[in-house]
């Protein structure tokens, strides 16, 4: 595979290091900027509007990327949103830029998009074999969970038949956590209700 990065930006909203409430070990985080989706009480309705889109440099992610494996010992990557899947040649490159340079690191992939609409795209069959776990489905405010990274009872969590996780690696997983900066403080995670009351 050549290491030619055919698609060179994306739009973002936000990367973390290194996170513990994203997956299962410290993962680094990329959430997409953009979703057309419109789940009602979606957590993340900051990253729907495209008036906030920002270009971001697939070779300075991937720079960072590799600072995360040397700083932090990351286990793998966790992809969410806004909706990756409607940046497909961006997200295609991600993932086959972390199995060609890192085939340790696992993938885990967040998408709006049910189990049947998945199969009717051709970037799904291009990348499922390659992403250890993919969270589908709306989120579903009267089902809503909002833990274990499962937003609400509808969610879908598909394995790949090599992917290193089972269901139980995600009923750990801190439900949020609070980074502080310098730009103030970010919230992560699934967000439960206590979260949500002090905002």
């Amino acid at each position: 595979m050549s290491d030619e990065i055919l698609s060179t930006t994306f739009y973002g909203h936000a990367y973390m290091a290194a996170s513990l409430a994203n997956g299962p070990g410290i993962r680094s985080v990329i959430w997409f900027q953009g979703c057309t989706l419109g789940c009602p009480g979606c957590f993340n309705p900051q990253t729907h509007q495209a008036k906030n889109r920002r270009p971001v440099n697939l070779p300075v992610l991937f720079q960072e990327i590799n600072l995360a494996i040397e700083r932090h010992g990351i286990e793998g990557i966790t992809i969410s949103g806004g909706e990756p899947f409607q940046q497909p040649e961006a997200l295609r490159e991600i993932i086959r830029w972390v199995r060609t340079h890192d085939r340790h690191l696992s993938v885990i992939v967040f998408t709006g998009y049910n189990a049947d609409e998945l199969e009717r795209m051709p970037i799904w069959h291009e990348i499922k074999g390659s992403i250890d776990v993919t969270i589908a489905g709306r989120y579903e405010q009267g089902l809503r969970v909002a833990a274990g990274l499962e937003g609400s009872a509808n969610k879908m969590f598909i394995f790949s038949p090599t992917s290193i996780y089972c269901k139980d690696d995600f009923f750990h997983i801190p439900p949020v956590e609070i980074h502080f900066t310098k730009n103030g403080a970010v919230i992560s995670g699934i967000r439960p209700d206590f979260v949500d009351n002090y905002l």
